[in-house]
């Protein structure tokens, strides 16, 4: 299930909320997490049975290794389980979102034919494997995290965060899980939660949803795309991105909030940032996270000198590259963040003291990269980038500006007597489009910022509704959120 679709947001979210705090004025909390556990397998189960059966494997599987390590004396024996608890993961996640990739390969050097395996790729494969090594790494590191199987059940299922994150650590879920204060609701929560969810949504459905039609003609005709087209395609991908994700992040925080909980903050208006440094930590904050705390410091961090600080540093961005898809272009993506990642540390970061210098050459280079991210294959993005020096117009720039002439928006408009207004200016709803979501992006206040100073007035219920209204009347179809495919 999304959350952009009418099931979610006129059945699902209502009776998910009605049911939780129904349940919870006994002051119990078992019903309660149950009731929680059995709708976030509904809502995973809805896009694919098979991803819930294999979410419930999996749990069962971590939840017996936790218990095993909670039974050791031996620091030794602990660290052999934790191992292989790790491997586990790490294997599953392999098979179903490397394997082929790893077959294809083998097959295109050694001229072999080995078969490819048969399967989906699962949903949010990637933020649930590692918050199951979160859930390992800090049950072992912390014995004090004393906890049920339907605490652990509710952190690796909660259909807010399972299939984009947050990523989640269990040492900042848990406690919120054993308040019994999340059994009551409570007004704040729940129109703070609502106005951050009608934020995102609006996100995903005005913006991000609108500029994928521009996207997806750019890069499926980019032999056809010039100068203007490239770059216009270029930044529509960028902001399509954001978001998208920074959309679902928000709705997940909200609906989250409506429940009592609150998950961590994933996005501080990144196309803000002075350097690239400045921009990982604002960009999905909870991946930079992760692999600070599971990743860089264990591998030495900054602690063992300027050349291996550098060194993981760029293992970290190519690991973080292989994370988000079984590509060549991932992984090259990953590297040139590393590599402007170690030059910004042997420089010491004396880019942000050029405060526009560095947030134009920032801006530039994250657009570039983002290219070779969306790019099916290096190829693909090489040919892209020579279009950007090939003067002209051609249909491409036809199809963009049909495109967004078809929004219901400008239906509306025109049913309104506006239709010569449109004809005559074809390319400025386009263009305006581009340019209100880049000034969105980089000169007004993100989500986070927005509910942070949130106090219930008429004015904010009504900017509430009026997001919510307009993206459910613009609602034209289900479509899958970015990052659920990483």
């Amino acid at each position: 299930m999304l959350f952009n679709s009418y099931l979610f947001i006129l059945f699902f979210l209502p009776a998910t909320l009605c049911g939780f705090f129904l349940l919870g004025k006994s002051s119990k909390f078992e019903p309660a997490k149950i009731w929680l556990i059995i709708a976030s397998l509904w809502f995973y189960a809805y896009l694919n049975l098979y991803y819930a059966v294999l979410l419930v494997g999996s749990a069962l599987v971590n939840f017996g290794v936790q218990r095993l390590l909670g039974k050791q004396d031996n620091k030794r024996s602990k660290k052999q389980i934790l191992t292989i608890g790790i491997i586990f993961n790490l294997a599953v996640l392999f098979y179903f979102k490397y394997y082929n990739f790893f077959i294809d390969n083998i097959n295109a050097v050694l001229k072999t034919n080995l078969p490819l395996a048969s399967f989906l790729l699962t949903v949010g494969i990637s933020f649930i494997t590692f918050q199951q090594i979160s859930y390992l790494v800090d049950c072992y590191r912390e014995e004090n995290l004393r906890h049920s199987f339907l605490d652990y059940a509710v952190y690796i299922s909660f259909f807010p965060k399972i299939s984009s994150g947050p990523i989640t650590q269990f040492r900042e879920l848990l406690p919120q899980l054993q308040d019994t204060g999340i059994l009551k609701p409570r007004f704040e929560n729940l129109s703070k939660g609502l106005y951050q969810f009608a934020i995102g949504l609006a996100k995903k459905v005005l913006l991000a949803d609108t500029l994928a039609k521009l996207v997806e003609i750019g890069f499926s005709n980019i032999a056809g795309l010039h100068t203007g087209s490239a770059l216009l395609v270029m930044l529509c991908y960028s902001l399509q991105l954001y978001y998208d994700f920074s959309g679902y992040s928000d709705m997940a925080i909200g609906v989250a909030l409506m429940l009592n909980i609150k998950l961590p903050v994933n996005f501080k208006s990144p196309y803000k940032a002075k350097s690239v440094s400045d921009f990982w930590s604002r960009w999905h904050i909870t991946l930079t996270q992760f692999f600070t705390k599971y990743v860089y410091i264990p591998l030495g961090g900054n602690r063992k000198g300027l050349k291996r600080t550098c060194i993981n540093i760029l293992l970290v961005f190519l690991l973080s590259g292989l994370w988000h898809g079984a590509n060549w272009t991932f992984l090259v993506w990953g590297l040139l963040h590393g590599l402007l990642m170690v030059f910004e540390r042997m420089t010491d970061r004396k880019i942000e003291k050029l405060p526009f210098v560095g947030w134009m050459f920032t801006f530039l280079f994250v657009n570039v990269a983002w290219v070779i991210f969306r790019a099916d294959s290096l190829t693909d993005a090489g040919l892209f980038f020579s279009r950007i020096f090939v003067p002209g117009t051609g249909g491409v720039e036809t199809s963009l500006m049909t495109a967004m002439n078809e929004l219901v928006e400008i239906r509306i408009l025109c049913r309104l007597g506006l239709q010569g207004l449109v004809d005559r200016l074809p390319g400025a709803v386009l263009l305006m489009i581009v340019l209100v979501a880049l000034f969105l992006a980089i000169f007004t206040k993100n989500g986070q910022e927005r509910v942070e100073g949130f106090c219930y007035k008429k004015r904010q219920m009504a900017v509430t509704v009026l997001f919510l209204v307009w993206s459910i009347v613009s609602l034209s179809g289900v479509s899958v959120f970015l990052y659920s495919n990483f």
